[in-house]
């Protein structure tokens, strides 16, 4: 009998972390199918911003030419309204898009990390920079460009939390725990942002796409995205 019972016990225990893992990865699944259709948008701000920089230096060089053709300077002035008033459209679509999904990035990673922490051991943070980079496997000639992206994500702060956007760890990965494992492990961090960044053609260059803001070239897309402020 108590057999059997040890038994039953165990099954609910393994069925119990069998819905756990599944409802980790569906809110998992739920915020990088929004992180993609908030990147398509952005995407296509950035394309409207390039058309309008293209469009504004025709239109100087329509107003430029000895013969001004009249006609042509309207319609080129009336494509650039039109094409402001879709960009600002966008912007407001894009913006309220992003304050939503941070809310509810900020609640579903809660559960997240609940979750995550509950089913993983707690590893115990020790060492400093030095000791997690030699860990990692990374290339010490590349240890710059580590220090270089961690410092301005987390000041390598193993444990660091963005209580808005909700992205977490070393590397700041959001959603937070979409790595795997425990996402204050400072060694595992750096291995999963070795991989990450390899998108961009390795570190150096996810260090330049980084710090870029203006029209910037991604590896990752493919193409120019607009950045006001510094990500990889």
């Amino acid at each position: 009998m108590k057999k059997k019972l040890t038994i039953l016990l165990t099954i609910l225990f393994i069925g119990f972390v069998g819905i756990g893992i599944n409802d980790l990865r569906d809110n998992q699944v739920e915020l990088q199918l929004k992180e993609v259709q908030l990147q398509d948008r952005a995407l296509e701000l950035n394309q409207l911003k390039l058309d309008k920089e293209q469009l504004n230096q025709k239109f100087e060089e329509a107003i430029n030419e000895k013969d001004i053709n009249t006609e042509r300077v309207e319609q080129l002035e009336k494509e650039k309204l039109d094409l402001e008033e879709r960009t600002r459209q966008l912007e407001s679509d894009l913006q309220a898009k992003r304050e939503r999904e941070a809310s509810d990035r900020q609640l579903a990673t809660v559960g997240i990390t609940k979750k995550a922490s509950a089913q993983s051991p707690a590893v115990t943070v020790t060492g400093n920079k030095e000791t997690w980079l030699r860990a990692s496997g990374i290339p010490e000639n590349l240890w710059w460009a580590v220090d270089s992206i961690v410092s301005g994500e987390s000041g390598w702060r193993p444990d660091a939390y963005n209580t808005s956007s909700g992205a977490c760890g070393l590397g700041q990965q959001l959603p937070c725990g979409k790595w795997g494992g425990d996402w204050k492990d400072p060694v595992h961090a750096l291995k999963s942002m070795n991989t990450y960044v390899q998108g961009y053609g390795g570190w150096i260059k996810a260090v330049q796409f980084r710090n870029c803001t203006g029209t910037c070239y991604s590896a990752r897309t493919g193409g120019n995205v607009y950045k006001d402020h510094t990500w990889y």
